[in-house]
């Protein structure tokens, strides 16, 4: 049977049997149904004069039969003598954990434990490493053409990714399987496969928790051989991921004289949207006055402690973009600074009395301190501790 692929409409001959199977062209990698064009470059044949008077002959005869079978009294025949021989399915390749390929990747997750280099190289496919390794505009170069020296250093060079990355050596399989075509993310090469493990720390007391690692293989005569591994992210993990990092904006620092604080990002904040436009003009104002060296800021202060929350984003917004360069801005930060704690009763590293003394790690701690607080308490904040009891 010949088929034809309907991208490049390269030929290729294939057995009967494979007759509506999924093939990939040889020449352009496209996957599709294999239906057969002919046995051969013939062309239609000729019509033959006496063909329509046999086909005749054939129907009146087929007539006579279904009569006469139609009156027969005789019981049918059992139901295997008149089933038409057909050809038996081929079985089908695994795709599981017993899958060959997934064998092979299993194979190298150990092998790679063990510290065996020279079986890891003897598994990996030297050409597609150096094929992913090509730079844009660079020539292709033919594996097989390199020198000794540059073969043996490709080979080395992915098997001691294999050995001390932290993705294959230290994890352990426990489930795998080979992906289906339509959903490859990656261009693959003739011949190409890819399949995904389900991994474990090997060391039982790692806090890190199960991932996944994608292997892409190449299959040579009934074995395949590796030459790209990632990690891969099912869409439960980037979920998880998602809302991690969506829960928790801040962290847990130690600085270096042993103090424990909380640090978020320092950035600016939006006004709540229930703040009016009115209220934002003037705390933008009074903002804007307390940087004023000729001000009287404890006033100011106090007229932002009266506004409270709405003052919240407007002060941390003005901490974010004002640099911590000079003694000026400094002086500046720790005014806002001051007015936040006013407000919150909440009280960071960047303290009043220790500004112009304290190091350099201290005074930026203690503004990321602030966005800490920010992340955890503000959503749920009324007013400072103390006016609470009042």
């Amino acid at each position: 049977m010949i088929i034809t692929c309907p991208a490049c409409k390269a030929q290729a001959k294939l057995p009967d049997s494979k007759e509506g199977a999924k093939v990939r062209c040889g020449e352009c990698g496209r996957v599709y149904k294999a239906l057969g064009s002919g046995t051969g470059a013939k062309g239609p044949p000729k019509t033959d004069p006496t063909r329509y008077a046999i086909i005749g002959g054939a129907v009146v005869l087929l007539l006579i039969l279904f009569v006469t079978t139609k009156q027969a009294k005789d019981a049918p025949a059992p139901a295997k003598e008149t089933v038409a021989a057909t050809a038996k399915p081929e079985k089908a390749e695994k795709t599981g954990w017993d899958a060959p390929s997934v064998l092979l990747a299993r194979k190298l997750h150990d092998l790679a434990f063990a510290q065996n280099k020279p079986m890891l190289r003897a598994s990996l496919h030297g050409q597609a490493l150096i094929d992913l390794q090509l730079a844009e505009g660079e020539s292709p170069r033919t594996f097989k053409l390199l020198s000794s020296t540059e073969q043996q250093a490709t080979l080395d060079t992915a098997a001691d990714d294999l050995l001390s990355g932290d993705l294959v050596a230290q994890w352990l399989p426990y489930d795998g399987w080979v992906v289906p075509f339509e959903d490859w993310t990656d261009s693959m090469p003739k011949d190409g496969l890819v399949l995904r493990l389900a991994v474990s720390p090997r060391d039982v007391n790692s806090a890190e928790g199960n991932r996944h690692v994608e292997w892409h293989l190449i299959k040579r005569g009934s074995g395949y051989k590796a030459f790209r591994w990632m990690r891969w992210l099912s869409p439960e993990e980037i979920a998880a991921a998602a809302k991690k990092k969506r829960a928790r904006k801040y962290e847990q620092t130690t600085l270096s004289d042993g103090s424990i604080v909380i640090e978020g990002k320092v950035r600016a904040i939006p006004y709540m949207d229930e703040t009016p436009q009115e209220l934002r003009d003037e705390i933008d104002s009074i903002i804007k006055e307390i940087a004023d060296p000729d001000s009287k800021p404890f006033l100011l202060i106090r007229r932002l402690e009266e506004i409270g929350k709405p003052a919240i984003p407007a002060l941390l917004t003005y901490i974010a973009v004002t640099p911590l360069e000079t003694t000026d801005q400094a002086v500046e930060i720790n005014l806002m600074s001051k007015a936040l704690g006013r407000i919150t009763g909440h009280r960071t590293t960047f303290d009043v009395s220790e500004l112009l003394g304290a190091t350099r790690e201290r005074q930026e701690s203690g503004l990321k301190q602030w966005f800490g607080w920010y992340d955890r308490r503000f959503k749920r904040f009324t007013v400072r501790p103390e006016d609470e009891d009042e």
